[in-house]
């Protein structure tokens, strides 16, 4: 695994420390990232799609073979998007407002899994997910459930049919 990603790019040894990767608890710094991401930052579109970035970018996909050309980047159009989001109501933890780019992708699925995970705390179907600790099995087992679920109903974010669902996980049969 180190061998591809130091070979994917002339920046793949930033992602390791002589050789090894970091520890989870260890600072890690990528200079090269920090100086591209000022870039962008100070000027946004044009600090990705034109100068040294649009450069590197072309540059690395044609030495793979790939066909794109700084033509192709100057003109790109992104097309906007309307974003979606639901708050999550949880026991004993305020509320959080989740943000998810709509169609294209899971951005759905996530937003029904934490529909459907409140719906279940609410029916003490399942415990408030702060009594449960962080990164648990539990924890996992009930957002791979809820995804699960979401799946089913991806175009259907209304409650009522999502606290009709929520019994499904009750179900020893089910999980």
């Amino acid at each position: 695994m180190f061998r591809k990603i130091k070979e994917a790019s002339e920046n793949g040894n930033d992602m390791f420390r002589n050789g090894t990767a970091h520890e989870a608890v260890e600072i890690m710094t990528m200079p090269k990232l920090a100086k591209i991401l000022r870039e962008i930052a100070e000027k946004v579109r044009d600090g990705f799609y034109k100068g040294y970035v649009a450069e590197a970018i072309v540059q690395l996909i044609q030495s793979k073979g790939g066909l794109m050309t700084l033509a192709d980047l100057v003109e790109h159009q992104s097309t906007p998007v309307q974003h979606i989001s639901i708050t999550y109501n949880m026991k004993n933890i305020p509320s959080v407002r989740v943000w998810e780019c709509p169609s294209n992708g899971q951005g759905i699925i996530a937003l029904m899994a934490i529909r459907i995970l409140e719906q279940m705390q609410k029916q003490n179907k399942i415990p408030s997910l702060d009594k449960l600790e962080h990164n648990s099995a539990d924890i996992f087992m009930l957002s791979r459930d809820g995804i699960d679920m979401s799946k089913g109903i991806k175009n259907n974010l209304d409650r009522f049919l999502i606290d009709q669902m929520s019994h499904i996980l009750n179900d020893p049969l089910v999980t």
